[in-house]
This record gives C-alpha cells, structure tokens and sequence, in this order.
C-alpha cells in the first residue's frame, strides 16, 4: 500500500498553493530530483481495523529531519482517513481524495504496483466495482486501455465515467475529461480540460507545460508563452521547459524573449548541443543569418555527430540566405563529406534536394539521377518522387505522372508508397485508395495549382497546414501562401511568409520542403523584401 498512500497524499496536498508534490519510486531518486524536502515514512497494522502511519520531513539542503508526523484512524474511517490527516500536517490547505472506501483503495494501490497491463486492468475495474464513483480509476483504466490498442474498452471506460461524472471531485473530472480529449484527438477537450487542470493544481509545472504546448501546435503563441512562462516560474531550471519557452517565444515573433530565455537553458546545460542548435534555429526563423550560423557551427565543432551532422547543412541554409552562396555551397561539401564516410544510403538525394533549394535545377536533376542507380530500391523510389515534383515545377504533368507511377511500383515500403501517391495526385492522376487524408489534400492541391486553379488549392493546403506542427510546417506553409498569392491575395499570404525554414531537416522527410524552398524564397521578395 506504500504506492498507494504516496499518490494519496500527492492529491491531497496538490490544493497547496506552497506545495508541488513530486512522487518518486526510492529515496535516492527523490534526491536527485528538483523537490528541496521529501517526506518519508512507513506503515501498520495498530490492532483490529486501525492503521498509523509514521513518516519524517527531510530538508534536502541540510540533510536534516525538521519534522515527524505520526497518525492513525479506525474501523470507521480507515487508511484514507489517516492519509488526509498525514497531509494537513503539511498545509491545512488539502483536497477531497476520490474515494474513502478502503476496499476501492486497496483495490487501486494493487493497480499501482502490478507490471502486467491485464493485471493492472483487473486491479483498476475491482476498485471501480468497489466505489463507482471514484474517477481517478476511471482515468488510469481508460488510459490503460489505450495504451494496450483496446479502443473499445477504453470508450466503454469512458461512457460509464460520464454517468458518474458529477459524483467525482472536481480534479478527478479534469483528469478524465483530458483523457477523453487525448483518445477522441479533440484539441478543444484537451484545452479545456488542461486549464481546468492547471487552475485546480496552481504549483504543477507539468500541467502548465502540456497546455502550452497545446497552445504552440494550436498557433496560440501569445497564449502559449504566458502559460509556459508561468510553468518556468516555477520550474526555473528545468531546461526542456525553458526550450519549449524559447521557441514558443520565437513563433511569436518575440526574437530578444526566445534568446534570452535560451541563454538561460545553455547555462543549465552548459555541454549539450541541444542548446545551441536552438539559439541558431530561433535565430535562423528570425532571419538573424549571421548569427544563426555561428551557433550551428559550433555545435558541430563541439558535436559532429550531433543529428548525423545536419547542423552542417542549417549553417549552409543560413549562409545561402546570408547571400553567400559559394560559401554556403563549402559548408554543404563537408556534410556530404561527412555522411558519405558514414554510408548514408540517402546522400545522393540529400545533395539533389539541396542543389534543387539552392536554385541549381539542373545539376539537382542529374544527383538525383544518380540515386536511382541505387541498388536500393526505397532510394531508387524516393529520387524518382523528386524527379516527378521537379517536372511539374517544369510544367510537364505527363513526364511527372510517369515517374511517379514508376516510384510507386518500384517502392516497397507504405512511406515511399505514399509520397509516390502523393505525386502521382500532384500530377493529376486519381488520388488511390488509402491514401491519408493530408497527403491526398497536399496532392490534390498541388495539382490545382498547376492547373493554374489556385482558388480550388487555397483550402486544401491551408486544411494541411493548419494540422500541421509549427516546428515543421514550412513546406504546407509556402503551399497555402503560394495558392494565396496565384489568387491575388497577398495580404493573406505575406504572414505565412514572416519565418523562415530549413530545405532539409534532419530526417530523410525533406521531398516537400526542399521542392517548395524556392519558391518560399521567391514569394517572400515579391511579397516582403523591399
């Protein structure tokens, strides 16, 4: 039951507005976490149906005992009882826990403790059994469910849940209404459910972090770099939410806020890569170029290895934006340098998607041509994608229908079979069946443009984009500002075209972004560069 009067005690105390309450498996654990006191303890059996608990208080500063506690309740009232006793002598400010029934409670503790999922849901439907109305077994079941692909049982949770709903506590509704949110992949539930959340729990960092990162993939950057700053108020040193800060900063066109929050997480982290590689990326958005690239120069001369070298291949981008292109053009001789020692399978269409970027059609052509003489085949169907997109931007549908059409007989797994569909849509052939929704929009979008029917492509990219992340929307960006501006809208347009992105990323995912790249260029000096 030890688990069990921990967690209790984290609801009961999460009221505090003095106290966040961190739960940690062990001791040592606990100390290597960022809590300055921990609270420890053990229980017994004090004769028939009576339960005390004795714990300590233990300043991780000084290493020192500066409290001791000791409860213990009856039949009556049992372990819960004692439990919401232990945690007043750590704030009279405490909540309700879901449940007072000690069966319901030994049921859940014995959830918290088993390691096989079906023991697990067995333990969590008991303690249901046992009180109904006890919604944080709701929550952990439902969860539960989803987490071993039973979708029917996790939806049965949550139906009978709601017909209980109004017996929970009001942190217990929170918490299930999140969890129906995150299963149903409605954004509205979640963001409701999370500001419930963070309202209820004022000290929980974590809460506060989820809904800001809510609000970035939502687009509410405003929004988002308030909460997130509340977060780092409370957790000041806690470098994956002073990053989450930073770039929330950043999309919100608040250049000094990102750097000023990111210098902070580079003190934190001193060593790291990661750091660096965000001050270049927030400057880089920004247009910073100059600035942008000496920090992704030095996290390669501090990390080479860092993301297979690419931040090799963001100094270039930076450097070509900078209007130096030879230089720009060395520093990407080094990354193909680089991944050739490595075998990368994919550098041939990696060097293609830069020479095409860079505005070097012809000799992106000719690499690409190269990859399909890979004795790879996923290779061979990945460089003739390109190839089919290059055709169109050339104006030949017919050469581009053919060799998406050949991408998708020759790949053979379903990632390189759906940009070839994608390209194969794109080239005005019938989208096939199965295709995703996204990619049929992006194909059936760009086939429009094409046809010179830019009012028919708006809406299918501004769908993509819209479900797109801000961290990797470029591409569905330039595509939606493109339609815009084919349509004479160009007021539309020019927000989309304020921050700028990478050609090629770090993954091998870069077919649209490099292909849309200069036309991003391109738009961005007809519509904002004086």
């Amino acid at each position: 039951m030890g688990p069990a009067i921990a967690a209790m005690m984290a609801e009961h105390t999460s009221a505090s507005v003095t106290i966040y309450p961190y739960l940690r498996d062990d001791l040592p654990s606990a100390r290597l976490s960022s809590a300055n006191r921990i609270v420890e303890g053990y229980y017994s059996n004090a004769g028939p149906g009576h339960v005390r608990i004795h714990a300590v208080v233990q300043d991780l500063g000084t290493v020192r005992n500066v409290d001791s506690m000791d409860v213990s309740a009856g039949v009556r009232d049992g372990l819960a009882a004692a439990v919401e006793d232990l945690a007043r002598n750590l704030d009279s400010r405490t909540r309700p826990f879901g449940t007072k029934s000690s069966k319901a409670i030994q049921s859940w503790g014995e959830s918290l403790t088993a390691t096989d999922p079906a023991t697990r849901a067995q333990a969590l439907e008991r303690a249901i059994h046992d009180d109904p109305n006890f919604g944080e077994a709701y929550a952990e079941l439902a969860t539960l469910y989803t987490s071993m692909h039973d979708e029917a049982r996790a939806q049965d949770v949550l139906r009978r849940a709601a017909d209980r709903s109004p017996q929970f506590t009001d942190l217990e509704r929170a918490r299930v209404d999140l969890v129906a949110g995150t299963i149903h992949d409605n954004t509205s539930e979640r963001r409701e459910a999370l500001t419930a959340l963070s309202r209820l729990v004022s000290t929980d960092a974590q809460t506060l972090r989820s809904l800001g990162q809510l609000e970035v993939e939502s687009r509410r950057f405003s929004s988002a770099v308030y909460v997130l700053k509340n977060a780092a108020a409370i957790e000041p040193e806690n470098p994956a939410l002073l990053n989450d800060l930073g770039y929330a900063e950043a999309y919100n066109g608040n250049l000094d806020g990102a750097v000023s929050t990111l210098e902070r997480y580079q003190k934190l982290e001193p060593s790291q890569a990661n750091p660096l590689d965000s001050l270049g990326e927030v400057n880089y958005f920004a247009g910073n170029f100059k600035e942008a690239e000496k920090y992704f120069l030095q996290v390669h001369a501090g990390n080479p290895a860092f993301q297979g070298g690419v931040a090799l291949v963001k100094a270039a981008s930076a450097r070509f934006l900078a209007g130096d292109r030879d230089g720009a053009a060395k520093l990407f001789a080094q990354f193909e340098t680089l991944r050739r020692g490595a075998n990368d399978p994919l550098i041939d269409i990696r060097k293609a998607q830069w020479l095409w970027a860079t505005g070097d059609p012809a000799r992106a052509e000719a690499a690409a041509r190269v990859a399909t003489q890979s004795g790879n085949t996923e290779v061979v169907a990945y460089a003739l994608c390109h190839l089919s997109l290059w055709a169109l931007d050339r104006g030949d549908r017919t050469q581009a229908a053919a060799l998406a059409s050949q991408a998708g007989t020759t790949a053979r797994s379903p990632r390189i079979q759906s940009l070839a569909a994608l390209c194969a849509t794109a080239a005005g052939l019938p989208a096939p069946a199965g295709l995703g929704a996204n990619l049929r929009d992006v194909g059936r979008g760009y086939a429009s443009l094409y046809a010179k029917q830019p009012a028919e492509a708006a809406p299918l990219f501004k769908q993509v984009y819209e479900k797109s992340s801000p961290a990797s929307d470029g591409e569905f960006r330039t595509l939606y500002a493109w339609a815009l501006e084919q349509a004479g809208n160009h007021d539309a347009a020019r927000p989309l075209l304020e921050r700028y992105y990478f050609p090629i990323g770090s993954s091998d995912e870069s077919l649209l972004s490099s292909q849309t790249f200069p036309h991003f260029v391109a738009l961005r000096r007809a519509l904002i560069s004086k």
